[in-house]
């Protein structure tokens, strides 16, 4: 009865540890990866450009048509399904909820009165990720746009039998349609022509961010990828406006699609601190192409290009921000020298012997150190008078003196001249001068 008992409670315990277990929240940090091989997805008849960004623009100026007002906008949709059941009181964005963080993104106009301090123009806590690139970019890009939030018609389980993805993402672009009207072609912008990206309109949409609060298998790559996909309309998905969202990646694609999680694990939603480096790192492809790096932001490993180690964003080497006037400055270092902040007393007599004495003789030199020398060697011990020698290894006391060193060999001659070491004078017959051997040996 006991064991039966006992092999009870081991099977209600498993039961309850795996239940556990499938509840805990996969972490988006560790969990994200960018999956999806982008040359499959890659719009043939464009090759990347062989000046700046090789299929989006990485500044807003020294373009053709650039000027004063030019931006490169984002815009950003964040998705999640009908009765989504996963961390529903996540603080950074509740299940039924756009996230908390949705109107601190991008920078709805240009800011331009910033001067010189270019990491200045853009506040990092309402405008996080215009901040970002206008630091890393050091103050040539630009990006604004705009967030949205939408909570699909349906669970993600009934997707899966009608129409899957490409039912998702015309029910987004058809919400989107509601939304913004005629305002789609606020996010296009640029134009890829004669080898150089220009600031002009080419009907098709610049980049937009698809994002999900939750991950699930309804044809969407888990973590993210520089791509969208395709609609019930295929590739090209027309909007209201008669503006194109192209799926794909290169110069005509039109964006990114973001899921928090990685096979074998359902993450939380993103952050706003997880989602900046991930966004970084799907629009960087654009920049640098479909491989990745040995490290930093573009880090992935597969081609190993170096795009160079990603420096924290900040003004430049050498200089610093302006000092704001209810910004005290700093407390100077412990060991900084300066009129406000003093070296700290010395301890003990100053170097060179005491100070010289009151009636002003001259100070006495500290005498001259002890030469140190080594000890003297003892005496060797003298053996017993009964002592008889050891036949063991080492010396033994009483034992009989070690032989002398042989004497060195003479050197042998040839011609009067040294041989060198390891030729024998019966080498050169003729007993002459030395061989050609020889003196290839010499050199």
């Amino acid at each position: 009865m006991k064991t039966i008992t006992i092999w009870a409670l081991l099977i209600i315990l498993s039961i309850a540890m795996a239940q556990f277990a499938f509840s805990q929240i996969y972490d988006p940090a560790n969990g994200f990866h960018c999956e999806e091989d982008l040359e499959e997805y890659l719009i043939a008849g464009y090759s990347p450009s062989s000046l700046g960004g090789f299929f989006k623009p990485e500044r807003t100026n020294n373009y053709p048509g650039t000027n004063s007002n030019s931006v490169f906008r984002i815009l950003i949709i964040f998705v999640q399904f009908d009765n989504d059941t996963i961390d529903v009181n996540n603080s950074n964005w509740p299940s039924g909820s756009a996230p908390a963080y949705i109107n601190n993104l991008l920078a709805t106009d240009r800011y331009n009165d910033y001067g010189s301090s270019w990491w200045e123009a853009y506040s990092e806590s309402n405008a996080k990720l215009s901040d970002y690139w206008m630091e890393l970019s050091r103050g040539n890009l630009h990006v604004t746009g705009e967030a949205h939030h939408l909570t699909l018609e349906h669970p993600w389980y009934w997707y899966n039998s009608n129409g899957g993805l490409a039912q998702i993402n015309t029910e987004i672009y058809d919400s989107l349609d509601l939304k913004l009207g005629t305002r789609w072609r606020e996010f296009d912008n640029w134009a890829y022509e004669e080898g150089t990206y220009k600031y002009q309109r080419d009907g098709k949409i610049d980049m937009m961010y698809v994002v999900y609060r939750t991950w699930r298998n309804v044809g969407v790559t888990p973590g993210s990828a520089a791509t969208l996909y395709t609609s019930t309309q295929g590739n090209e998905h027309v909007t209201v406006s008669n503006d194109t969202i192209v799926a794909g990646f290169g110069q005509l694609g039109s964006g990114c699609t973001f899921t928090p999680g990685a096979p074998g694990g359902i993450a939380s939603p993103f952050s706003a601190d997880k989602f900046a480096p991930l966004q970084a790192h799907e629009l960087g492809h654009y920049h640098f192409g479909w491989c990745h790096a040995r490290y930093g932001i573009m880090a992935g490993g597969d081609c190993g290009f170096f795009p160079g180690p990603k420096r924290k964003p900040g003004p430049a080497p050498g200089t610093h921000p302006p000092r704001q006037k209810n910004n005290p400055p700093p407390p100077p270092h412990p060991q900084q020298k300066n009129k406000n902040n003093p070296p700290p007393a010395k301890t003990g007599p100053p170097r060179g012997g005491p100070p010289p004495p009151p009636g002003g003789g001259a100070r006495k030199k500290n005498p001259p150190r002890a030469e140190k020398r080594p000890p003297p060697t003892p005496p060797r011990p003298t053996p017993p008078p009964n002592h008889t020698p050891g036949r063991g290894k080492g010396l033994v006391l009483g034992g009989p003196p070690p032989p002398p060193p042989p004497p060195p060999k003479a050197p042998r001659t040839l011609g009067g001249r040294v041989l060198p070491r390891g030729q024998k004078p019966e080498t050169n017959p003729r007993n002459a001068l030395p061989t050609k051997n020889f003196y290839k040996k010499l050199t």
